[in-house]
């Protein structure tokens, strides 16, 4: 399974302390330079920062560079680098999943045929993969750290059966 990944799922995860669901639920993930550079090189002591380059180092968490396209440089005009380079990486790499949680680049990524799930699609799939979780209180603290979930998302969500 390819799966590709823009920053903030990252971020998201490893503020849950549960960076290690991505090697679970993927065994490998992909990301462009400029997610990497926004973890690693400007976001130094950010959170997802040393999960990020300890994946790196371990082998599951591969950066690839993307070079400049036509579609690469319309994607900037909306969107950030990170958006911009995980949604050229996925379509070029004819990624299974791409994981991206902003709105705007969630919608161009759906118009380019390309499969998304974001942070919160990441708890989902571990729970339904049998790893517990806490939904309530794990949506509360990405909630806490400024993701935008309403009230009405969390009641949908922990009212939803798990899968068997």
């Amino acid at each position: 399974m390819i799966v590709i990944s823009n920053t903030t799922p990252l971020i998201g995860v490893s503020i849950l302390g549960r960076f290690n669901l991505l090697k679970q639920l993927f065994s490998e993930i992909t990301i462009p330079t400029a997610v990497y550079d926004e973890l690693t090189g400007k976001g130094t002591g950010r959170v997802g920062a040393d999960d990020v380059a300890e994946g790196v180092a371990a082998g599951w968490i591969h950066v690839e560079n993307i070079g400049s396209t036509p579609l690469l440089t319309t994607l900037q005009v909306d969107l950030d680098a990170g958006e911009s380079e995980a949604i050229a990486l996925a379509l070029e790499k004819h990624a299974d999943l791409l994981l991206l949680d902003e709105r705007k680049g969630r919608g161009k990524a759906k118009a380019l045929g390309l499969e998304i799930t974001g942070t919160i699609g990441i708890l989902l799939l571990a729970r339904e993969k049998g790893i517990e979780l806490d939904m309530r209180s794990e949506l509360e603290k990405l909630r806490a750290h400024g993701f935008r979930i309403s009230d009405s998302l969390i009641q949908q969500i922990i009212q939803t059966p798990k899968k068997s």
